[in-house]
């Protein structure tokens, strides 16, 4: 089971500093600093890519008292339980035809189906990757204050983005390929 001191700490180690007892009690520079930054950094991980550990899947009504002023008739609410980081699909409805502006998903349709990436709060459903590509922005965003160095900073980015990598083919192997389909013809030559 993974905790926020397990991904505090491998982010310490990451960047050559030793490890905490506890993000909630530990007072040392290290702990405060990478506990300032550990909420803002999961949201930003989790909404960085269609992690299968975080994603989510609702149908939803329109809200009744709002309507977009032009473009859209329709206007829902962005779901909050579980927390809507951001929305991947609206089944039957291409990308064009909706549109997220601040907490509303606009749209002309007033029932949708909507497959989202939730805010996980409880740290045991982390996936060991999303785990990890956490303490490596983690890293990233606190390398410099910790460490004084743009090098680690530099080399917890890269990292973060090299698991990103490993994580989207780990996920891809999980489910059925997602099927194309296209009206559209075309024609190739030989």
């Amino acid at each position: 089971m993974t905790t926020d001191t397990d991904i505090a700490n491998a982010t310490l180690i990451q960047l050559g500093v030793p490890p905490i007892e506890d993000i909630d009690t530990d007072n040392g520079s290290p702990a405060t600093t990478i506990a300032a930054r550990i909420a803002l950094c999961k949201d930003i991980v989790m909404r960085s890519r269609n992690w299968n550990s975080a994603t989510h899947r609702i149908a939803s009504t329109a809200e009744a008292s709002v309507t977009p002023a032009f473009d859209y008739t329709n206007s829902h609410i962005l779901p909050t339980d579980p927390w809507c980081l951001r929305v991947i699909e609206v089944y039957q409805y291409e990308a064009h035809e909706w549109v997220v502006e601040g907490r509303r998903l606009l749209i002309n349709a007033s029932s949708i189906k909507l497959k989202y990436i939730k805010r996980i709060t409880d740290t045991a459903e982390y996936d060991p990757m999303l785990a990890e590509a956490i303490s490596s922005y983690l890293a990233y965003a606190t390398a410099y204050k910790i460490t004084g160095s743009r090098k680690k900073e530099e080399s917890a980015y890269d990292r973060y983005k090299d698991i990103l990598k490993d994580a989207g083919t780990i996920d891809g192997l999980e489910g059925a390929p997602p099927v194309v389909n296209s009206d559209h013809f075309e024609v190739a030559r030989l």
